[in-house]
């Protein structure tokens, strides 16, 4: 992982752009979303997330990820934490685990049962956003991770774990091989030539554990772009727009 947070960090270009459902776009340079990362690792390690500590998203419906929480997700796994993607119906993880969850979702009304988390942490789902509304017993995530060092030390495991909705664990390899692999693959002339575009994807909705490893190569050298909506409509225009969806993370084929 800190292979790929490095090359992010190299980046002034746009690597992620979010379009919410809204309508609402907001484009980050490598660089800044890289800063997130680090800050998130020293806010995440503060919490001891670990390897015996999980990091459990919240995601209310309709299920996506927020590129806050992608932050988190990295910085997790940079740390050697599994990382679990919680809907309604999903179970808890099991031992310790922080909860990171939207401001606008109060722990009553999300169908998920954070009681037992360690710590929950909230953030705000506005793009400019400098601090959240929390409950009692909450952080504001945003805030936390603002007043943490620009740079952190990155762990640099072989692979990570994504806990989906359902329960079942994934592996994700995390070595240059299997992202150049799915950087190819998501290619439109797959030939990987000197000057070819990086692999770009469109993320609608949650990604199994397959699908990080494109997800990851798009940060690294291309642009991923997420998105909350579940509107069919809004979605074909996103398409035709941005690239093909394929389940819930696709290539772009322009």
């Amino acid at each position: 992982m800190r292979d790929v947070v490095t090359a992010l960090s190299a980046r002034s270009e746009p690597a992620l752009i979010s379009v919410t459902g809204d309508g609402e776009r907001l484009e980050l340079t490598g660089a800044v979303l890289g800063n997130w990362v680090h800050k998130s690792v020293g806010l995440l390690g503060e919490l001891e997330i670990g390897t015996d500590t999980a990091l459990g998203i919240v995601c209310p419906a309709p299920a996506a990820l927020h590129w806050r929480a992608l932050a988190a997700a990295l910085a997790a796994w940079s740390l050697g934490a599994p990382v679990h993607l919680l809907t309604q119906d999903s179970p808890a993880p099991d031992g310790p685990w922080v909860a990171l969850r939207p401001e606008a979702l109060p722990g009553a009304g999300s169908g998920i049962d954070d009681s037992a988390a360690e710590e929950v942490l909230v953030f705000a789902t506005a793009a400019l956003a400098l601090r959240s509304e929390t409950e009692p017993g909450c952080t504001d995530f945003i805030a936390a991770v603002r007043a943490h060092p620009d740079v952190a030390a990155l762990g640099n495991p072989a692979s990570a774990v994504l806990v989906g909705p359902d329960g079942d664990a994934g592996p994700i390899p995390l070595d240059p091989a299997a992202l150049d692999a799915a950087a190819a693959a998501a290619a439109p002339s797959g030939d990987g030539a000197a000057g070819d575009p990086g692999p770009r994807a469109l993320l609608a909705g949650l990604p199994d554990a397959a699908e990080v490893p494109l997800l990851l190569a798009a940060l690294r050298s291309g642009v991923l772009v997420l998105t909350d909506t579940d509107d069919p409509v809004r979605l074909a225009e996103l398409s035709r727009l941005d690239g093909v969806v394929h389940g819930t993370i696709g290539a772009w084929t322009k």
